[in-house]
């Protein structure tokens, strides 16, 4: 077995795309609506990440409505660097940076729907 995606549903698919292609630099490689659903696909850090209009609790895969995922994570080099790039796309940290064990520090952001995304750099 092995991981193939993740797939989120979001309140405005457009806007998500956007925070994900401009705020982490993910890449668009298929729009479609073969399923009777919008989806896009994307590109994120070697990761496939689909993104799906939520439309309401009545609707197929939109029945979620309680535990899942509520964090993404990601190692980058220079966690400084990385928060440094993002102010200047007017993202800030919720939490963060602070050290969550030994040799790892940690940020946290937000997306468009208050998906947590964990930035993480191992310092040693």
């Amino acid at each position: 077995m092995r991981f193939d995606h993740l797939h989120l549903l979001c309140r405005d698919l457009e806007k998500s795309v956007s925070w994900y292609r401009d705020v982490l630099g993910a890449k668009v490689t298929l729009r479609s609506e073969a399923t009777g659903r919008k989806i896009v696909r994307m590109d994120l850090a070697g990761m496939k990440l689909a993104l799906s209009p939520w439309s309401g609790p009545e609707q197929g895969a939109d029945r979620v409505a309680g535990p899942g995922a509520y964090q993404i994570g990601f190692m980058v080099d220079d966690l400084e660097n990385t928060l440094r790039d993002l102010q200047g796309k007017k993202v800030k940290p919720t939490r963060g940076p602070l050290q969550i064990k030994p040799g790892l520090l940690a940020a946290f952001i937000q997306d468009p729907d208050g998906v947590e995304v964990e930035l993480m750099q191992e310092t040693g």
